[in-house]
């Protein structure tokens, strides 16, 4: 149940943004060995974001996946900010990654939680 949410302040209109949350869905999912079939991925551009004191391009990043080894997000954080710099132009010392413990009773699908 990988979601991930890329909150950043670049305006993206005529920009291929199905096409990058595809590449990012894929990308989270082999990070995690899941199936992409239950990876989701929100994207919330022209969010208002400053980042030290700048409106430079920036990115609040958040990777909820239920079970997330103590290990994974500094393997996932390299990826994720590579990713953001080649496809978005961001610079990785402009990014902040949050991976939030969810316990599994907190976390629904299918009319059911994980707990």
């Amino acid at each position: 149940m990988p979601s991930l949410t890329i909150h950043t302040n670049i305006h993206l209109e005529g920009f291929d943004t199905a096409g990058l949350m595809k590449e990012a869905s894929a990308l989270v999912a082999k990070a995690l060995g899941k199936s992409e079939a239950y990876v989701m991925v929100r994207l919330e551009a022209q969010s208002k974001l400053i980042f030290g004191g700048s409106d430079d391009p920036a990115a609040f990043v958040e990777l909820i996946s239920l079970g997330l080894p103590e290990e994974a997000p500094a393997q996932i954080t390299p990826l994720l900010c590579t990713f953001l710099s080649g496809k978005l132009n961001i610079a990785p010392e402009r990014v902040y990654l949050n991976f939030p413990i969810v316990p599994r009773s907190h976390f629904g699908w299918n009319n059911k939680t994980f707990g």
